[in-house]
């Protein structure tokens, strides 16, 4: 009688431990999905500035277990600068590898580009492909590394730069729910970011989530941006919604 209940109480247990295991990788596996906006003074990247006034941000992007993707877009409230680009990437524990997909045009030009046009010569987007390395949270440091692989990223005689990017960004937590970040990056050679070898991107950025009332949050941050190469800085102040 002892053995008997012995083997049923190990089924039972086994039981579990699979239903456990069941329900972890249907939550890994599990499609989550979000949308969010947010709305900048001015569109910076990377130290270039791409519009100088405010702009509408929207991002769209789907999460299963350790794969994302999604959409991301900016349009100039009193210009016609247009950007839609796309996104994938897949996380390997810290390490977290991306494709990105730019594309961009100027709506008041008399000829729009042509989305669907993916000749490697007359093409307007730009493909990306960028490595970023996380430490931790006993070190949050990230490291980026970003190259142009395809498209329009090319020069005068129109071969590819293949320009490339590096970044480290360092991030504190401060009292009263405040967050800082201090961020610096460069580029190795002639492209995209400059004519030369040179630091493009370097300053910080304060963010915190101020509470209207009992039931609406608003995330909001300031950057000072600083391009060394172009002698240029700029404040940026960004509201998430």
């Amino acid at each position: 009688m002892t053995r008997i209940i012995s083997i049923i109480t190990l089924f039972m247990i086994s039981g579990n431990i699979l239903m456990a295991q069941n329900e972890a990788e249907s939550a890994q596996n599990k499609v989550n999905v979000s949308f969010n906006a947010d709305l900048v003074s001015r569109y910076v990247w990377r130290g270039l500035l791409y519009s100088p006034n405010v702009n509408i941000q929207p991002t769209v992007g789907l999460t299963a277990g350790n794969f994302f993707a999604g959409a991301w877009a900016s349009y100039g409230f009193s210009d016609k600068y247009a950007e839609v680009d796309f996104y994938a990437g897949y996380s390997f524990g810290n390490l977290t590898l991306t494709v990105n997909d730019y594309y961009n045009e100027n709506e008041m030009a008399l000829t729009e580009a042509d989305h669907f046009n993916w000749d490697s010569e007359t093409t307007t987007h730009a493909l990306e492909g960028t490595l970023n390395y996380y430490f931790g949270e006993r070190c949050p440091l990230t490291l980026k590394a970003a190259t142009f692989f395809y498209g329009n990223d090319r020069d005068a005689a129109g071969e590819n730069y293949y320009s490339t990017y590096f970044e480290a960004m360092y991030n504190w937590q401060l009292n009263d729910g405040y967050q800082l970040s201090g961020f610096v990056g460069g580029t190795p050679a002639e492209g995209l970011y400059a004519a030369d070898a040179a630091l493009v991107n370097a300053g910080f950025s304060l963010g915190k989530t101020v509470a209207i009332n009992n039931q609406i949050s608003l995330p909001v941050e300031a950057s000072l941006v600083s391009n060394p190469k172009a002698e240029d800085i700029f404040f940026v102040l960004k509201a998430t919604f």
